[in-house]
């Protein structure tokens, strides 16, 4: 899973710095803002379903934080809506490259991920 985790960074990195370079290969910026939006919920999501594992000052301070304002549940919510809204702004770039293709390979394999889980526990407190 670590090397998942990695490549999704790279990914992410090397969205950002086409971005930089030429911002009118990926689309707006705010398809680029969805995108890395998309990829933080997820990772908070995955974080928080084994909160046992998380040992780390901000990891915890950040879990605590989290499921101060909202449920997994509420969570997962979001995540499938920024998902679903995200592909759509993707979709809508004509004659995607490589790079936006892995882009939005990584946000289908997001999609199916959530897709599967159940309904979230209510994890606030």
């Amino acid at each position: 899973q670590a090397a998942i985790e990695k490549q999704r960074f790279w990914e992410t990195a090397n969205l950002l710095e086409q971005n930089l370079v030429s911002p009118e290969k990926f689309g707006s910026k705010q398809i680029n803002a969805q995108f890395l939006n998309c990829t933080a919920l997820h990772g908070l999501y995955q974080m928080l379903q084994e909160p046992d594992r998380i040992f780390e000052g901000r990891k915890k301070e950040q879990a605590n934080w989290v499921l101060s304002e909202m449920t997994m549940g509420d969570l997962l919510q979001k995540l499938k809506q920024n998902v679903t809204e995200t592909q759509k702004s993707f979709s809508s770039i004509k004659n995607p490259d490589n790079e936006t293709k892995a882009v939005q390979k990584q946000l289908e394999e997001m999609s199916q991920k959530i897709t599967k889980t159940g309904p979230a526990e209510d994890n606030a407190e």
